[in-house]
């Protein structure tokens, strides 16, 4: 037949096979498929998805359907042309060619994009030192970047091989990364590792291997970076020197908390090894008591503590293999190694230190027992007087009783009244010399909270004699509302005493009666303040401020030890003690101050 002035060939026409209905059947199911695709395509993807779903699968749906159009109109003998000169199965040709041609153009753009990443990458890795490479294992075949051939000491030249690649290192060295690498592919994990580069240099050249290995298609593959460490293996050298000559115990510990250097001190300190330090977690060191809350202590120092900063010493308890526990101060800083922060750890042990600072409280404590003895010898007349009126009452009352009894006028009410007076009288004494036995006893510090109005009233009472004697009045300005202190009464009653007999002795030359003040208030820094105040002739300027110097004195008798003995009483109970010359009044003024306590249940 002829087509636009061509004679072409026409296939004759069989006969209709019964199985057509069957293949076309088929056809609408294969329709109904692409249909699916396409509406699944369209409904799950973005915008380019449902471009493809509307060109691809309609395209081909349409050209199901004109084949299935065309061969019906073939059959019944109303069209003759060939399909490839169908207009629409032409246009259907089109819109497919399109869509791959966008396909094309989308590799291609996908693969210059990706040769650029590549340049980058390449010029990224190379400015930083850092090596590519890319291992099969059971295999020679090993590929490495320009970066990494040259670290390990191959040219570009140089072929190159796993087992070339690897026998650049150290023979220890080059097992431990094989093996490392080994570990790594049991798992499909990660490996980090260092080697030493076995080349001639002056400088012995270190570098790091890290990577992952992972399985491909056909078999696993392992693919790491290598970079230069020298100067920081360089650096950690230089501090395993300094740590190795200090003569404390010290540790690295990593974000973790675990141990990854220790020096020969820390192992003789705690009784581990070296080899059992390493890679265990610091808490081993700490009481089980306090293990939680170093635990704690220990990640909100990493999170919150700025690069180098240095904590202040910290007095804890380390626990030895042993399991004796040890007092220790520590010191922590953090130390930033390339990537990895890390906390240097610096253990003091302070066992020599507490067993000193034990024996000098128990000097002092000492001497202070012998300074209030000492003191009792200057109030033995006080005291004795003291004593002796309730002694000469209780025997005056037994002599009247004898006497009454004698002559028959002693009755029963009577009896009772001389009785009576006799027991107040005999507590009266006891009282005397329980404050005396308290007041000179030996014993530990006991910590209570105390009034320090009632401590002026123990001891004025206890001086009241001697005060009378010396021709010394007592003036008190207490206030009527004063914080508790928390402190041992008797030392505190002895530094009273103290500041009041030396404030009598400054006024032994000045004209009789003279006024002594005692005063007590809370201070600008609500601190407790007590102010001892004598009319005397003052402190001389030259030794106002050492007066509280063991050995400096201002009499022309005793040892100068009472007020070091104060003021070393005072400090240990975290206050201060002072002592100026009155401006207005002639006379000096001796004041401690004491921290205040809170009020139960405010």
């Amino acid at each position: 037949m002829e087509i636009f002035g061509d004679r072409v060939s026409v296939v004759a026409e069989g006969v209709t096979s019964p199985w057509s209905r069957i293949a076309s059947f088929s056809l609408l199911l294969f329709i109904v498929y692409i249909a699916d695709a396409s509406i699944r395509l369209w409904r799950r993807g973005g915008p380019f998805e449902r471009r493809r779903a509307t060109l691809v699968g309609g395209s081909i749906i349409l050209t199901l359907l004109f084949v299935g159009t065309i061969s019906a109109l073939k059959h019944e003998g109303l069209l003759v042309w060939p399909y490839l000169i169908t207009p629409g199965y032409l246009f259907i040709l089109m819109a497919i060619g399109y869509e791959l041609a966008c396909d094309i153009w989308r590799a291609a753009e996908l693969a210059r994009r990706l040769n650029l990443a590549e340049e980058r990458i390449q010029l990224a890795t190379t400015a930083a030192g850092i090596g590519i490479w890319e291992w099969r294992p059971g295999s020679d075949e090993l590929w490495a970047s320009e970066t990494a051939r040259g670290l390990l000491g191959l040219t570009p030249a140089d072929a190159v091989s796993a087992e070339r690649f690897f026998g650049k290192l150290l023979p220890e060295h080059g097992k431990s990364v094989r093996d490392a690498i080994e570990g790594a592919q049991q798992n499909s994990g990660e490996f980090d590792t260092s080697a030493r580069v076995a080349q001639e240099q002056p400088e012995p050249r270190w570098v790091a291997l890290r990577g992952s290995a992972a399985a491909d298609s056909k078999q696993r593959v392992v693919r790491g970076v290598v970079f230069d460490i020298t100067e920081r293996k360089g650096a950690e050298q230089r501090l395993r020197m300094v740590a190795e000559g200090s003569p404390n115990a010290v540790m690295m510990v990593d974000r973790d908390g675990r141990i990854v250097f220790s020096n020969a001190r820390a192992s003789a300190l705690f009784g581990y090894d070296r080899g059992e330090l390493l890679g265990k977690p610091i808490e081993m060191l700490v009481p089980s008591a306090s293990r939680p809350s170093h635990e704690a202590y220990r990640r909100d120092f990493v999170t919150n503590t700025s690069t180098g900063a240095m904590r202040a010493g910290t007095e804890v308890h380390g626990l030895r293999k042993d399991g004796a526990e040890i007092p220790v101060e520590v010191w922590l800083t953090t130390v930033r190694i390339h990537d990895d922060l890390l906390v240097l750890v610096n253990v003091i042990d302070i066992s020599v230190r507490r067993s000193t600072e034990a024996e000098l409280a128990r000097q002092r404590q000492e001497l202070a027992h012998l300074t209030r003895v000492a003191m009792i010898g200057e109030l033995s007349g006080s005291l004795a007087h003291e004593l002796n009126q309730p002694l000469t009452a209780i025997l005056t009352n037994a002599q009247a009783t004898q006497k009454m009894a004698e002559n028959g006028a002693l009755n029963d009410e009577t009896l009772n009244e001389i009785l009576q007076d006799i027991v107040d009288d005999s507590k009266r004494a006891g009282e005397v010399i329980r404050r005396l036995r308290s007041f000179i006893r030996r014993g530990e510090v006991q910590r209570e909270r105390l009034d320090m109005n009632g401590i002026v009233a123990d001891v004025l009472r206890l001086l009241r004699f001697d005060l009378v004697a010396r021709g010394v009045t007592v003036d008190t300005e207490l206030a009527p509302v004063l914080p508790g202190v928390l402190g041992d009464h008797i030392q505190l009653q002895q530094v009273l005493l103290n500041l009041i007999m030396n404030a009598c002795e400054a006024m032994e030359s000045v004209a009789k009666p003279c006024t002594l003040t005692v005063r007590s208030e809370v201070d600008t820094g609500g601190a407790v303040r007590i102010s001892v105040i004598d009319a005397g002739t003052g402190i001389p300027a030259d030794e106002l401020g050492r007066i509280f110097e063991p050995f400096v004195t201002t009499k022309s008798y005793g040892m100068g030890l009472g007020l070091a003995v104060c003021r070393t009483i005072i400090e240990h109970h975290g206050g201060s003690i002072g002592a100026y010359n009155n401006e207005s009044a002639p006379g000096a003024t001796f004041h401690f101050s004491l921290p205040a306590v809170p009020t139960p249940g405010s």
